[in-house]
């Protein structure tokens, strides 16, 4: 699979998609389509690192795309940030773009996941607790 899933810690709080070059924003829908399902089965926010290192290429209207895909997890009241690691250049540019257009911390960059796993703590720290 291009794009695929799982968990990345046994308590369920943090999600990370893998993406393997070619990769196309219909895979990374499917992919993250089964990931909200599993997440709106939790009573708790789950996070998500967006792992890019297997991944070089923009597929195109990325910057649609991601947009429309922070508009779909807002429908799971816990979905919570994501952040990409390993990007290339030209990825960081379009993810640049799309951070711009998103609430403030709802998408972040990490050079690496020990300082994504940083990232999101900080923001998990300063989250009010989910109440459903």
């Amino acid at each position: 699979m291009p794009v695929e899933w799982t968990w990345y810690n046994d308590q369920h709080t943090i999600i990370v998609f893998t993406f393997h070059d070619p990769w196309t924003l219909e895979e990374f829908y499917m992919a993250d389509s089964e990931a909200m399902q599993a997440i709106s089965r939790l009573h708790w926010t789950v996070d998500a690192i967006m792992d890019l290192s297997r991944a070089s290429h923009a597929p195109g209207n990325l910057v649609s795309g991601g947009l429309n895909r922070f508009k779909r997890a807002a429908s799971v009241p816990n979905t919570g940030s994501a952040v990409v690691v390993h990007a290339s250049p030209v990825l960081r540019t379009f993810i640049r773009v799309i951070q711009k257009l998103l609430p403030k911390g709802k998408l972040r960059l990490a050079d690496n996941f020990t300082e994504a796993e940083t990232i999101l703590a900080s923001i998990r720290n300063k989250r009010p607790q989910l109440e459903m």
